[in-house]
């Protein structure tokens, strides 16, 4: 039969025979055909549910299509841009800071006493919680100080309380190796703490201008809020662009460039996460039916996974794109990749918000 393994063995050696060229245009019509008959399934799935519910359904799929090109480019944060931190960016501090930065983890006592800082840690997140207790809580007894309380006190009490706990009990040491004391420069997996910094400091924020939005009718919808998540996200890899470009000089060397370039895009992107991601769930649930929350939430999930897959497989071209260029040569040409398909994806759903505001019929 055809699924005997000599059979099996003798397809396989011919596959080995065809030219390059063959292979990859195979594998481009197997995408094209698989595509359209993933598209096809859509349709047929979507209309084959009550009316009221193919405008809301119909919506899910095609945010979930648009959400691709935004953990696309924020996936380079864990790949691409960390290679770029290592490779690329200035990490040297002083040898005194370095020393002290040292002493600081691996000393619970130094500097100040972990205990101390925990302490301190869970006192701020005391007054986080105290401005939301009922009848006003403290936010009532010192007013327009609330917002400053509740990112202090949240952003500031979980830090300190986390660096305490770990400074107290050993954990800290494993982010300051032993190299500091030779090779006085930070560890470019550093950089990954700045998004969950960020989401600290800033979610709190956001969280009160859509509150603020919402009550004076100008809150934006979860479309537009789309929009303005990729559009960000892809302004923010401009400083990738600009410091890929500083980063290689004029005679093909690589010059090291400063870190602040990689802090910006991780915060900006940051941003850009705030306005995206807090409301797919929200949307997937305000919108599915309820016999097919799960299903849709599953499918919200799997554009995550292709997310990831093309974030992955892009990071391993990032060197051939680099070698050939695009709009850019080098490698600021493969960073402008995640410039322009955000934007771009950012456009095409500010432009179709008000169309898919009227497909949700009111549900979120």
């Amino acid at each position: 039969g055809l699924w005997n393994l000599d059979r099996f063995r003798s397809l396989i050696a011919a596959w080995g025979w065809l030219t390059d060229e063959t292979h990859r245009g195979l594998l481009y019509a197997l995408g094209g055909l698989l595509c359209a008959a993933i598209l096809v399934a859509i349709v047929v799935f979507i209309m084959r549910l009550p009316r009221e519910d193919r405008g809301p359904v119909a919506v899910i799929f095609i945010l979930a299509f648009f959400v691709i090109f935004f953990w696309t480019a924020f996936g380079q944060a864990g790949s691409s841009m960390n290679l770029f931190a290592e490779e690329r960016t200035d990490r040297s501090i002083p040898p005194q800071l370095a020393e002290t930065l040292y002493q600081f983890a691996h000393d619970p006592d130094y500097g100040i006493a972990w205990w101390l800082l925990s302490l301190i840690g869970a006192g701020l997140l005391v007054v986080w919680a105290a401005c939301d207790l009922p009848r006003g809580g403290l936010t009532r007894r010192v007013r327009g100080l609330g917002p400053l309380l509740r990112v202090v006190g949240l952003a500031g009490g979980g830090a300190c309380l986390v660096v305490g706990l770990l400074k107290g009990f050993g954990g800290l040491a494993t982010l300051f190796p032993e190299s500091m004391h030779t090779n006085p420069q930070y560890p470019p997996d550093w950089f990954q703490s700045v998004n969950p910094f960020c989401i600290l400091i800033l979610a709190p924020v956001f969280a009160k201008i859509w509150v603020a939005l919402g009550r004076r009718g100008l809150e934006p919808s979860t479309p537009v809020k789309f929009a303005l998540g990729l559009i960000l996200l892809g302004c923010g890899f401009l400083f990738m662009v600009f410091a890929a470009r500083a980063s290689e000089g004029p005679d093909g060397s690589i010059v090291r460039v400063a870190g602040w370039y990689l802090a910006a895009t991780y915060t900006v992107n940051t941003m850009a996460e705030l306005c995206l991601s807090p409301v797919g769930l929200s949307m997937v649930t305000k919108l599915a039916p309820v016999r097919l929350v799960s299903l849709l939430m599953g499918v919200w999930f799997m554009a995550n996974f292709f997310s990831g897959l093309f974030a992955g497989l892009l990071a391993g071209y990032s060197e051939d794109i680099a070698r050939r260029g695009f709009i850019l040569p080098g490698l600021a040409g493969f960073y402008l990749l995640f410039v322009i398909a955000p934007v771009a994806a950012g456009l095409v759903v500010l432009a179709l918000s008000p169309l898919l505001k009227r497909m949700m019929g009111g549900r979120a």
